[in-house]
């Protein structure tokens, strides 16, 4: 690579650390109980993501088994009627 394009990824790379450093320090700054806060309401997320991802998986199965499981069954009559012939 060129200078130019090291020096750019050297900015990144600094930033990137600058930024981790400086949310590690946000982080370790929060109270404990807003810290647990944010652990449970993640959890509540995740969870409730998870159970409304499975339950539409659960119908989603059920319809397409029930469409498999219902056949229409065609029935057909042929009725012929007599025809009138020229014969009387």
């Amino acid at each position: 690579m060129g200078e130019a394009a090291d020096r750019v990824v050297s900015d990144i790379e600094q930033t990137r650390a600058q930024i981790e450093r400086d949310l590690a320090e946000l982080e370790a700054r929060l109270p404990g109980r807003v810290r647990s806060t944010r652990t449970a309401v993640g959890a509540v997320v995740g969870a409730s993501t998870v159970a409304g991802i499975g339950s539409w998986l659960l119908r989603q199965r059920r319809a397409s088994q029930e469409a498999k499981a219902r056949s229409t069954e065609v029935v057909v009559r042929i009725v012929t009627e007599p025809r009138a012939t020229d014969e009387g």
